[in-house]
């Protein structure tokens, strides 16, 4: 029987239990052969960032924890098979 994989930070680590065996992590773009709980790293960068953090008075560093973000259409879509029961 597998344990119970209930901390986020612990299910990203190297060598955890595997919620889904065939999924392989997409790093920064490119596919890898990597078997892990982490689907896509993604990186998001504007500017020179380093050269914002050399020019700063103040870098605060702290860990954010945000909700799950989906873009989605909020008005509501119809959508409608047409076949042979329904009139065209």
């Amino acid at each position: 029987m597998l344990s119970p994989l209930i901390d986020v930070r612990a299910a990203m680590h190297s060598g955890a239990i595997l919620l889904h065996d065939e999924l392989t992590t997409t790093e920064l773009g490119e596919k890898t052969d990597v078997s892990s709980n982490i689907a896509t790293h993604i990186r998001h960068e504007v500017g020179d960032v380093k050269k914002g953090f050399a020019a700063a008075d103040l870098v605060v560093e702290r860990e954010f924890k945000t909700a799950r973000f989906i873009k989605v259409i909020s008005s509501p879509i119809m959508l409608q098979h047409y076949g042979m029961w329904t009139a065209k």
